[in-house]
């Protein structure tokens, strides 16, 4: 996760300078800070394993605001049919792995929120709990953010679990995980070493 997080850096940089409203110095080298700064999500890492430029754009829409903004926006593609089918059949699949996970065990639901700072104040909370499941837990590190589907205690550990519609483990839902786990580790959580993969 680390050597594609410095990938995307690289490569959001080069792409930034090559646009045509970077050509002033000073705001190529104020955007290039802004990028610098950018806390990258563990899905950043999928998606740059599929297409390092849809990644880059992420990154610079993160950074930008303003008419800067509505010009990245304008590149994006309009998202197709099949990509709305496949996102709707994800988000069942992944109740459904819910429903079965659930079964019995004291759950803390921290989805709907967003990936801010107190995000993770509410994660590490639940984590010193008693609770046997934590949905959807926010994190927030100097480099990445993230929210793994489920942290499922084991013993005096936490392992992750993440629901994947696809039939098959890729490495890009390993090096995912392998976010999730940097992140938990940074902030002092126990991790197990083994992680799940939850496949549809």
């Amino acid at each position: 996760p680390a050597s594609a997080l410095q990938r995307i850096q690289r490569a959001a940089l080069r792409r930034k300078s090559a646009l045509p409203a970077a050509q002033d110095e000073q705001e190529s080298l104020r955007d290039q800070e802004a990028l610098r700064e950018t806390r990258w999500s563990a899905t950043s890492v999928l998606r740059f394993s599929r297409s390092p430029f849809a990644a880059w754009l992420d990154a610079a829409l993160t950074a930008s605001s303003g008419t800067d903004r509505q010009r990245l926006e304008a590149l994006r593609d309009p998202p197709d049919g099949f990509s709305l089918l496949l996102a709707r059949k994800g988000d069942a699949w992944e109740r459904q792995v819910s429903k079965e996970l659930f079964r019995g065990k004291d759950v803390v639901d921290l989805s709907g929120g967003t990936l801010r700072a107190t995000g993770t104040t509410e994660t590490l909370e639940a984590l010193h709990t008693n609770t046997d499941i934590i949905y959807q837990a926010p994190l927030t590190s100097d480099r990445f953010v993230g929210a793994p589907d489920f942290l499922v205690r084991e013993g005096s550990q936490w392992s992750i679990y993440d629901a994947k519609l696809s039939r098959s483990a890729t490495p890009a839902h390993v090096a995912q995980l392998c976010c999730y786990a940097e992140l938990l580790e940074e902030l002092d959580v126990d991790v197990s070493p083994f992680a799940t993969l939850v496949l549809g």
